[in-house]
């Protein structure tokens, strides 16, 4: 059971399958008519209301999945970027300043993958190519373990 919050605020139960489907409900773009209402994330982390007129504005935010029917809608991709942000400012500080060197094969080299048939997380180790933005490379095993026990099934929003 997963907890998510409505528009009202009031937070209530569901299952993990209709979580995740309304997970992928809301990853799917939605482009407004002009003149329509639609919700945005301003540079200040500030959810705001806004006219869709087609501008220059508009599309950017559009391209960029700053785009949202609902207000609710915007607090949740808000939220999940900000546990993201959380969750990559842990990986640079357990890091220590370490970055994988691509070049140096025989640097290990970690990473984290969620397996969705599973439902868990696995911790990948001398990795030689790369598939992710560095920020998302582990010196140690252990780092990819504390990152689990620390924020469980929150770590999700680094594969959505």
């Amino acid at each position: 059971m997963k907890t998510v919050t409505l528009e009202n605020g009031r937070k209530v139960q569901i299952s993990d399958e209709s979580h995740d489907a309304l997970e992928k409900a809301s990853r799917e773009r939605w482009k407004p008519e002009y003149g329509d209402g639609y919700w945005a994330i301003d540079s200040c982390g500030t959810i705001k209301l806004s006219g869709w007129g087609d501008s220059k504005c508009d599309n950017f935010r559009y391209q960029n999945s700053n785009v949202f029917p609902s207000e609710g809608d915007a607090q949740a991709a808000l939220d999940r970027l900000n546990k993201r942000n959380e969750i990559l400012d842990r990986i640079e500080e357990l890091n220590e300043g370490w970055e994988p060197d691509w070049s140096d094969f025989d640097q290990d080299k970690h990473w984290m993958t969620w397996d969705r048939e599973d439902n868990q997380f696995f911790i990948a180790g001398n990795i030689i190519s790369k598939s992710l933005p560095d920020r998302y490379y582990l010196k140690s095993e252990s780092i990819g373990h504390q990152l689990i026990e620390e924020f469980e099934d929150d770590l999700k929003v680094l594969f959505v």
